[in-house]
């Protein structure tokens, strides 16, 4: 695995299958794919099942104007109520 400081291919020690090379970009690489927060090491997120449209959350995206109403029970401006 190329080690993210020197640029080079270096032999792994940490992680899964020790793949790898230090400690440093092991916890920025977890912090990034486990708990999805960017680092300086890893900028650029993960997008859920790579579909990145997903990361745009519209609360009125699949609502009906019927839904919008008082009398419809329901709020549209919650993720859950509008899919």
């Amino acid at each position: 695995m190329l080690n993210l400081l020197t640029r080079q291919p270096t032999v792994g020690k940490f992680g899964w299958k020790a793949q790898v090379p230090t400690l440093h970009q092991f916890s920025g690489d977890a912090l990034m794919n486990e708990v999805g927060i960017t680092n300086p090491d890893f900028p650029e997120g993960s997008c859920p099942n790579g579909d990145c449209s997903l990361l745009d959350f519209n609360p009125d995206a699949g609502c009906t104007t019927a839904a919008r109403t008082a009398s419809s029970r329901r709020s549209c401006g919650t993720m859950a109520s509008c899919f």
